[in-house]
């Protein structure tokens, strides 16, 4: 299960801007679920690792969409 802010609902017309980054959040987190712990750091000084290996992914991903 995966929890938002209520910044991701649209009331409006969102911008271009703003949908991507709601896309981009969610790939990410889906990333996370996806690799599990392929990248799993071995102490939080290394959790670097398994944040930029989730926003590639994510990114990755944005494009091939």
């Amino acid at each position: 299960m995966i929890f938002f802010t209520d910044g991701y609902l649209f009331y409006q017309i969102p911008t271009l801007e703003r949908k991507t980054y709601r896309i981009v959040t969610i790939l990410h987190e889906i990333s996370h679920m996806w690799f599990g712990n392929m990248v799993t750091m071995k102490w939080w000084d290394d959790i670097w690792l398994n944040e930029s290996f989730a926003s590639y992914i994510a990114h990755f991903a944005l494009e091939k969409l």
